[in-house]
This record gives C-alpha cells, structure tokens and sequence, in this order.
C-alpha cells in the first residue's frame, strides 16, 4: 500500500473518474476503516461497486462539502469511539512536556484544561467563550480562541510534543485527539493545577 494513504480515513472520488477506475482503486485499497465517497453529477449516477461508496453531488458548496465530511468522518467516531491510549511516559516525553507547557500563556493553559476536562467529546467554540468569559461569546473572543489554538498547535511542534493533538471539528468545536491516559495526565492536571 503506498505509504501515505494511512494519514487517511476518507477517499474522495472525482465524478471525473469512470466507473471502472473507480472499481480499480476499491481493490487495491485494502484498509477497512476506509470510507469512499464519490462525486456525482446527478444521483441517477449511482454505481453498484464491491465496497460502500457515499454519495455527494458536484454542485455542494466548500461549507457544504465540509459538513458532508464531518457527517462521514463522525460515523467513523462513533464507532470507534474517542479512545483512550496507553502512554510510554520516558523522560524524553516528560522533558518535552514539562517544555511545552512552560511555553504556554494563560489562556492557552485555560483552553488546554477544558479541553482535558471534556476528554470524551468535542468543547465548541461558543462554550468555551462561556467557560473561559463570565461575558460570554464576542466576535472578538471567537478570534481569541482561535489563535490560541494555533499558537498552542505551534508550541507543541515545537517542543516536539507528537502524542496527541488538537483536532478542530468545522463548525462544532474542538477535541484533543489520542489523549493518554494515565500517568500523563495526571502528570498534566498537576502542572496544570
């Protein structure tokens, strides 16, 4: 298997691919987890192939088309819920974890612990406004969040901080991905304390 296509749950098909090179590629991709979704000019154009393919029509907006993938990506989710991983904690990890969090200002840090403490979902935008503001949502506290998140994307490269991320969910929120359990965070909660 080409050694990208792991980065990879959902494979889109152009409408511009014929149905038999459409049948090709479901063979030779073998992953399970995989879900095809094929562009369609009209839903008349419906192929019977030897794997489940979705549907989407050519005409779906950008937004749209996002929305349609959050849809497929969240059966996925569910059923394979937001695990929780074993975690090797060495010292490189703890060295790197002790570096990203000194690198954090304060409201990254308060964005980081609401995150873990909603481990098993996603936290939206507007929620953490509520959390984070007694004056709740404001355009401008949206933009904060925003760039916070970035800013804290970039300092966990930084420090080399790979185990898990900040997954942005378009237009539902934000979870952390591939969170340890354990002894990494309780060793989080503390520095966080």
């Amino acid at each position: 298997m080409i050694d990208f296509l792991h980065f990879f749950n959902i494979v889109i098909f152009s409408e511009t691919l014929s149905n038999r090179e459409v049948e090709n590629v479901l063979e030779f991709l073998e992953k399970p987890e995989f879900q095809f979704v094929r562009r369609a000019e009209t839903t008349s154009e419906k192929q019977s192939y030897s794997k489940e393919v979705h549907y989407l029509p050519v005409e779906l907006s950008l937004s749209e088309l996002r929305e349609q993938m959050l849809k497929f990506a969240g059966e996925n989710q569910e059923e394979e819920s937001f695990g929780l991983k074993e975690y090797e904690f060495s010292e490189t990890n703890r060295h790197n974890l002790l570096t990203f969090y000194n690198s954090l200002n304060k409201l990254e840090l308060r964005i980081l612990k609401v995150l873990l403490e909603h481990i098993d979902g996603i936290v939206s935008r507007e929620e953490l406004c509520t959390i984070l503001w007694e004056e709740g949502m404001s355009n401008s506290r949206l933009v904060q969040i925003s760039s916070a998140i970035g800013s804290i994307r970039k300092k966990m490269e930084q420090a080399n901080v790979n185990d898990f991320n900040i997954i942005t969910y378009w237009r539902n929120g934000y979870r952390l991905s591939e969170l340890i359990q354990g002894s990494m965070t309780g060793y989080f909660s503390t520095l966080m304390e």
